[in-house]
């Protein structure tokens, strides 16, 4: 009987151990189950507000791409307007148009403008005089098209630049077109620029794929020196209209370069007066039903609606909350140390997206920067050209003087905004190297030339001693901008009426460049500094010339990127010769990104 006992109190004993083993299995896998979910709901809450925020972003960024560049397309137009006005319809020739396209670097600067022109309103009493006058200009075949009788016209008179695709616009009546005429009479009576509707340009209609996906800008020319008070009097008194053609598709290729490989698509449409009508449509990826944002603004009048398409799965990068359920669900008995690893990958992943969003805000940061603040600096460069060049009068001796003060300020303020932006984007691993063949010769000879201004202020001279030839292998942008750094300090800090020496030769496989001038000099003591970022040495003419400090340490930076370097030897008060030493011939790796470092 006892031994029955013993038996039955064992038998108990390990049912229950089972038992509770069991519930604690229970137990564990529905914390693991329970933490699975939590983890797995949050991490698609992440998800979701990291997607947010992507498509907020490129939607916001596009929408200040578009804003800004017709803001400077817009001063341009605007600036043309003025000459025009100023110079009087009777008065502005070819040649004035022209040195003021060429003056606005719109070929380099302002991608989607195929042509800037000046078209006059004329009546049709003055039809035959008008043609008669340009016929003489040396344009026989000149007529008004199309043909017809009409109580206005708008003919294009004048457009740069004046190549094949815009020579056959010449004498175009856009006043014949109703979509132009509305725009056109719009800023006539406003006096304000105006934009068409979307309109298939005469120089599109030889390429399909722009069919409908380009604008008119349009900037009324009065007759009266004053602008006119009223809608009659700016109606009795205009004299034309400067204008502007735009094709939406170039002028967006910037961006899509920047998202092309994304998988972001876009879309521009017209939607004023309730009438959609397509601008532009760029598709790199495949357009998912909820995968856009759209966003409203006005440009010159005109209302536009830009829609941006991000699908999730190219800018959601963390894992895929059903997986991470699943493998919770499956690694359940391991419940402390999924939870431990769950938590490092958790913190590594935001640690990663942290970093790639800084990394796009730096660049969004510098791509604004650039815009921003070379945009105005530019447009001032130009109007204070304007005004010593004489395009709205002849100027005091004294008004002169400040203006010609103005533009050199200009030039530096301009100068150190690039060496900025040189360094941020080095540091943002964006500058790449692009070795050809060039003239080394050449290169420092356009540079003496562009600088005539700087030395015949201060009446300095230049010696050479140089080859007729000289071909490197290397990146012609920053070798260019090297030299001018190099030799911009030369005239800075050399006295008035002193002369600067150019010494450029090649040996042994090294092309040496030695530029010495006979100016302040520099300390042995202050030499180590000079390379150094933001550093600037004290002398009698830094106070004067101003600098930000990061122009000898950037020629250095991409003189070693070249697989080169620059040395100083000076004294102080007896000059300086800086020396820039680099490889005649060089291998370069394709597309070498420069990465500035301290």
């Amino acid at each position: 009987m006892r031994r029955q006992f013993f038996d039955r109190f064992r038998n108990v004993t390990q049912r229950d151990l089972t038992t509770a083993a069991i519930i604690v299995s229970i137990l564990v896998a529905a914390l693991g189950i329970l933490a699975s979910y939590i983890y797995a709901n949050g991490a698609s809450t992440t998800r979701n507000e990291d997607y947010d925020r992507a498509r907020q972003r490129q939607l916001r960024d596009t929408s200040a791409y578009i804003q800004n560049t017709f803001s400077a397309y817009r001063q341009i137009l605007m600036a043309g307007s003025t000459i025009a006005s100023i110079k009087g319809a009777e008065n502005i020739n070819r040649n004035d148009w022209k040195h003021f396209y060429e003056n606005s670097s719109i070929e380099s600067g302002y991608p989607g403008i195929l042509g800037l022109g000046y078209a006059k309103y004329i009546r049709d009493d003055q039809r035959d005089s008008y043609i008669a006058s340009v016929q003489a200009e040396g344009f026989p075949d000149f007529s008004i098209w199309p043909e017809g009788q009409r109580e206005f016209y708008s003919p294009i008179t004048f457009i740069e630049p004046y190549d094949e695709m815009n020579r056959p616009v010449l004498g175009y009546d856009m006043y014949e077109n109703t979509s132009r005429r509305e725009a056109m009479d719009k800023a006539r009576d406003s006096g304000r620029p105006t934009l068409t509707k979307p309109v298939s340009l005469r120089q599109d209609q030889r390429n399909q794929d722009y069919a409908e996906r380009s604008v008119l800008f349009y900037s009324p020319v009065y007759a009266s020196s004053t602008f006119p008070s009223s809608a009659l009097e700016r109606k009795s008194t205009l004299q034309g209209f400067a204008y502007m053609a735009v094709n939406v598709n170039t002028m967006m290729a910037p961006r899509e370069a920047e998202i092309r490989e994304q998988g972001i698509s876009y879309e521009i449409t017209d939607v004023t007066d309730n009438k959609t009508e397509q601008l532009y449509h760029f598709e790199s990826g495949i357009s998912e039903p909820d995968d856009h944002v759209s966003q409203l603004f006005t440009i010159s009048s005109r209302k536009w609606q830009l829609t941006v398409h991000v699908p999730r799965s190219v800018l959601s990068k963390t894992a895929s909350p059903a997986l991470l359920f699943g493998g919770g669900l499956a690694a359940s008995a391991l419940l402390g140390s999924i939870v431990f690893s769950l938590l490092k990958i958790r913190i590594g992943q935001m640690n990663l997206r942290h970093e790639t969003e800084l990394q796009s805000t730096r660049d969004e940061l510098v791509a604004l920067a650039s815009h921003q603040l070379r945009t105005p600096a530019s447009s001032v460069r130009q109007y204070i050209g304007m005004l010593t060049q004489g395009y709205f009068g002849q100027l005091t001796p004294e008004q002169l003087s400040i203006a010609e003060k103005a533009y050199i300020s200009n030039d530096r303020q301009l100068e150190i905004i690039d060496q900025l932006l040189y360094v941020a984007k080095a540091d943002a691993g964006q500058l790449i190297l692009q070795p050809t063949k060039f003239d080394m010769v050449v290169v420092i000879r356009d540079i003496v030339d562009a600088m005539g201004s700087a030395t015949s202020a201060k009446h300095i001279s230049f010696t050479e001693d140089m080859p007729q030839k000289l071909t490197l292998q290397a990146d012609e942008r920053f070798i260019r901008m090297i030299v001018e750094n190099l030799l911009s300090n030369a005239i800075k800090y050399s006295y008035t009426s002193s002369r600067v020496r150019i010494s450029l030769s090649s040996a042994l496989g090294v092309t040496k460049l030695k530029i010495t001038d006979a100016g302040v000099g520099i300390a042995s003591s202050d030499q180590a500094a000079l390379f150094q970022k933001f550093s600037r040495i004290e002398n009698p003419l830094s106070a004067k010339e101003g600098g930000s400090g990061l122009g000898l340490y950037l020629a250095q930076k991409l003189a070693e990127a070249h697989g080169g370097f620059i040395t100083v030897s000076s004294r102080l008060g007896k000059g300086s010769r800086f020396t820039f030493s680099l490889p005649t011939r060089r291998s370069y790796t394709k597309d070498t990104v420069i990465h500035i470092t301290d």
